[in-house]
């Protein structure tokens, strides 16, 4: 969770620099609960591949403007036991950036190899900034997998999505 609040804080910065708001502007994440979020995916043959995403909206408030929002995923990954790697044939991150569940902005990401490569890691999948009118905004996350040597095909993981940004951030 720190490290994917530590690329929120970055693209927050980035998009501060650009857009010259306060710190005082931009709202905390609202965040699902990662343990809701957890999933342990057991290959035939390998090792078993711990997956948790954490996924969360967020916005920046900018004077004389509406909010830019942003949907949040953190794909966290480990292999508990060790193991080989490979596990995967399909790896496919979808975030999304609803208002009132219309989807205004996405980010895919196709994270096979870096998960078959890596024993362990993290990689963000976040959505563009959109600016729009405040209140309703979610992120919402979908998985498609497929693991390797099954013999079942793929699969789909619609996550927990985040909690609501409300009318003026407040719940």
């Amino acid at each position: 969770m720190f490290g994917m609040l530590a690329r929120v804080g970055a693209v927050m910065t980035l998009t501060t620099v650009a857009l010259a708001p306060s710190p005082a502007n931009a709202l905390n994440p609202s965040c699902w609960p990662v343990s809701d979020n957890t999933q342990t995916f057991y290959p035939p043959g390998r090792g078993a591949v711990k997956v948790e995403v954490h996924v969360c909206v967020s916005a920046i408030y900018v004077q004389g403007s509406y909010p830019q929002h942003f949907g949040l995923a953190d794909v966290v990954w480990s292999r508990p036991n060790g193991g080989p790697l490979n596990a995967f044939d399909k790896f496919k991150v979808r975030t999304r950036l609803e208002q009132d569940d219309n989807v205004e902005s996405w980010k895919d990401a196709d994270l096979r190899s870096v998960i078959n490569s890596n024993s362990r890691g993290s990689v963000p999948v976040n959505t563009p900034g959109y600016y729009g009118s405040q209140g309703g905004w979610t992120s919402d996350v979908t998985i498609e997998y497929d693991l390797d040597n099954d013999g079942k095909g793929g699969y789909t993981w619609d996550l927990h999505g985040s909690h609501e940004i409300p009318l003026n951030g407040v719940e």
